[in-house]
């Protein structure tokens, strides 16, 4: 009877470690619309981004000839992880910006794709380009970006011109202050992608 006792036992706690094994795995990984929904965060950002273009702040419509939502660049957030000799592994947070096609700097590979690490610090994104090229150089930049979601959509508006600050300001023959005033650079990721 013991043996018996001890069987059923064991049988019903294998169940239960299988059961509780099975609830986890069947939880759905959220959706960028749920990582997003307190605003930026290392979690929210992990992915491809569209890169869409240049905004005006005012009137949320894309600049003309900055317009590249049809034909998007991309800005990558991922964990990039590096063996060390000893055995460890060192993880850090990289970006990669690729350019689209549409862009007049797209076929300089001194300028695409482009590399550098981020960090986020409350409210703040910080990039740093670790690769020193021709359109952005070494150098620390902070944003304090905007996020939205139309239910399709999440988009990350960075609060101002940092890639094509040279482009739109030669085009509209204007100072980078008034560009960095009145224009912001837009990113978008789908609402209900997946990490």
């Amino acid at each position: 009877m013991k043996k018996l006792t001890k069987m059923l036992a064991f049988a019903s706690l294998a169940s239960l470690a299988i059961l509780s094994g099975c609830s986890d795995a069947s939880e759905p990984d959220p959706t960028k619309a749920e990582l997003c929904a307190n605003g930026i965060n290392r979690e929210c950002l992990l992915g491809t981004w569209n890169f869409n273009g240049v905004q005006s702040k005012e009137q949320k419509a894309f600049v003309t000839d900055f317009d590249l939502s049809a034909n998007p660049g991309s800005i990558e957030f991922y964990q990039y992880v590096e063996k060390k000799g000893n055995g460890t592994k060192e993880k850090t947070d990289m970006f990669k910006l690729s350019l689209s096609s549409a862009d007049e700097n797209y076929s300089f590979t001194d300028c695409n794709p482009i590399y550098g690490s981020f960090v986020v610090e409350g409210s703040d994104l910080k990039l740093s380009f670790t690769q020193g090229n021709l359109c952005i150089g070494k150098k620390n930049m902070t944003f304090t970006p905007t996020l939205t979601n139309n239910g399709a959509t999440i988009t990350m508006d960075m609060g101002r011109v940092w890639l094509m600050r040279n482009q739109v300001t030669k085009t509209m023959g204007v100072n980078e202050t008034y560009v960095d005033t009145y224009y912001t650079e837009v990113f978008s990721i789908g609402a209900a992608q997946k990490k």
